[in-house]
């Protein structure tokens, strides 16, 4: 999957032809959120496959 963030040398990051600058705090916010799990490498499948066994594993020890 293509990310849809990008990093600068800087330190700062964007989303190709959107000016964050200029965003609500929500939606910056929301911008933040994307890369940070754009940065984990972590494809959606993949994503899915490691909530399922949390999921799985929370639910076993609740019952313990």
């Amino acid at each position: 999957m293509k990310r849809l963030t990008y990093h600068e040398p800087d330190g700062t990051f964007g989303v190709e032809g959107i000016d964050i600058g200029k965003l609500d705090s929500r939606l910056y916010m929301c911008i933040c959120k994307l890369k940070d799990y754009e940065d984990t490498g972590v494809s959606p499948s993949d994503m899915q496959s490691l909530l399922d066994e949390f999921t799985w594993i929370y639910k076993r020890r609740e019952q313990e």
